[in-house]
């Protein structure tokens, strides 16, 4: 069965790199693109993807704004955000978004096809490069709420939990990151699928 994809992005020649990519890997096609935030939006609800592949840095409408508008009109799709952002922020605002997956562009050739497989298994997936530094902590507080607060409306996120040393009481590592209650009715996984 074939991955029907939906690529929004503003850059032609990435488009076209994407597109000549999957090309290889018939398990997943390019259905449609976009090169804006709100013809996204508009192509998600007209052609009820399996999976997006979503720029940040959009014009007319963000990515971010285009993933929230995006759970409205296409609830099941799962978004894969490919950007050149790489701060701690950014990066969890994705997930609060809805976001299954975020990859720095640099990186899209050694990792979308396994993260493309990871979010159509149902998995969470966040770039290696972006796993792996040294902010998760920023990550998990961004996520969760600055003081932790179980009641934070934030819950219905991914989040990590803190360490167990009082010396570090905002230490979190990447591997602990879990989902709590589904995001608008899509349930997401407990853990990133590529973070150990």
């Amino acid at each position: 069965m074939t991955t029907k994809i939906l690529h929004i992005e503003d850059f032609g020649l990435f488009r076209d790199y994407i597109r000549q990519f999957l090309k290889t890997h018939s398990s997943f096609q390019i259905a449609a693109e976009a090169h804006d935030g709100i013809a996204g939006v508009l192509k998600a609800g007209e052609l009820q993807p399996d999976i997006i592949l979503l720029d940040i840095d959009l014009p007319l409408l963000g990515g971010i704004e285009a993933a929230r508008r995006i759970a409205h009109v296409a609830p099941h799709a799962r978004i894969l955000f490919l950007s050149q952002q790489d701060s701690p922020e950014i990066i969890a605002e994705t997930f609060r978004s809805g976001a299954w997956a975020y990859i720095r562009k640099a990186d899209v050739g050694r990792e979308l096809l396994q993260a493309l497989k990871s979010v159509s298994n149902g998995a969470l997936y966040i770039n290696s490069y972006s796993a792996h530094r040294p902010f998760e902590s920023c990550l998990a507080r961004s996520l969760h709420g600055q003081n932790g607060d179980s009641n934070d409306a934030l819950r219905k996120e991914p989040y990590c939990e803190p360490s167990n040393n009082s010396n570090q009481e905002d230490d979190c590592n990447a591997h602990k990151f879990r989902e709590l209650p589904s995001f608008r009715s899509r349930s997401r996984p407990r853990y990133f699928a590529n973070v150990r």
